[in-house]
């Protein structure tokens, strides 16, 4: 067994390594950590001697999870995010006033850029972020406010739309480029053979129900996806090439900032079900959370 001291420093740099794959690349991983580029090289070293396996595959300025890699990231990116909320939970005072906020995983992003806005509306409020499935239950014991995906209607709560969803098919630029895919002239018919990345999520959101949108059977393309668990590692499995995956409208955004993605154009359904604020009629914070809706809509 490996020395429980050697295990407690790799630990510390499991971090590192999920900020790494996130932005494959070390200048923008280092950047975002604060840390200089020689140490962030040297906590992925670390990682790997430990592991006895390589992390990543280094093409210039860009990197490419393995297999192993990919492990690793599905289990940290994940994990972590627990863990974090589980450590609010514990150290958070008996005395302080806490406004909790469920929030599926995939929306996290679009949820960072407007958080702003309600600390400004709760000044003095400690505010705690908690994740959960995109189609879970709402338990008003667990949460003030959450957001969840569906029709918006949930028995005995109030719902708020935040937007309706567009699915629409993305892949790396280099994939797109192999497979012609970056014309404006792109059908649907032109998908069927490309090996694609699907999730078990719901029909309208999968490879099956985009098809189905347009009078189309999944055929070879769909014999050779490749199937996740989660929508994250969807587009994470695109980024590194291994087919098209199906982004969700605004949930997507930054990926695209990021040009790590691109979208296939002029193949946007849109979908009957969106996103939803969903809040107890009863709970303190009701009314700052209406108005912040209006704010963020």
């Amino acid at each position: 067994m490996k020395n429980v001291f050697v295990f407690n420093s790799i630990v510390k740099t499991l971090p590192a390594f999920l900020v790494a794959a996130r932005t494959a690349n070390f200048s923008k991983a280092s950047s975002i950590l604060g840390i200089p580029k020689k140490t962030l090289n040297r906590y992925i070293s670390k990682l790997e001697t430990y592991l006895e396996v390589t992390l990543f595959i280094r093409q210039r300025n860009q990197l490419y999870l393995t297999l192993e890699g990919e492990k690793l990231f599905s289990a940290t990116s994940s994990s972590l995010g627990h863990i974090i909320t589980t450590l609010h939970e514990l150290s958070q005072s008996q005395q302080s006033e806490c406004l909790k906020i469920g929030c599926p995983q995939e929306l996290f992003s679009w949820l960072t850029y407007r958080l702003k806005s309600l600390q400004q509306l709760l000044p003095n409020i400690e505010i705690e972020l908690i994740t959960h499935e995109s189609n879970r239950r709402y338990d008003k014991s667990d949460m003030d406010i959450a957001f969840a995906f569906g029709m918006g209607k949930w028995q005995g709560v109030e719902s708020y739309l935040l937007f309706e969803e567009e699915v629409f098919p993305v892949c790396s630029p280099e994939f797109a480029k192999k497979h012609d895919l970056l014309g404006d002239t792109i059908t649907p018919e032109q998908l069927i053979n490309v090996p694609l990345v699907d999730g078990n999520w719901s029909v309208g959101r999968n490879w099956q129900g985009w098809f189905a949108n347009f009078n189309l059977a999944c055929t070879n393309g769909y014999e050779k996806r490749i199937q996740t668990s989660s929508y994250l590692m969807s587009l994470e499995m695109a980024k590194q090439g291994h087919g098209i995956a199906l982004a969700w409208s605004e949930v997507f955004q930054p990926e695209l900032y990021d040009g790590l993605l691109v979208e296939i154009p002029k193949l946007r359904l849109k979908s009957n079900v969106g996103y939803h604020m969903i809040l107890q009629p009863e709970n303190p914070f009701s009314e700052i959370a209406k108005k912040w809706w209006r704010l963020i809509i």
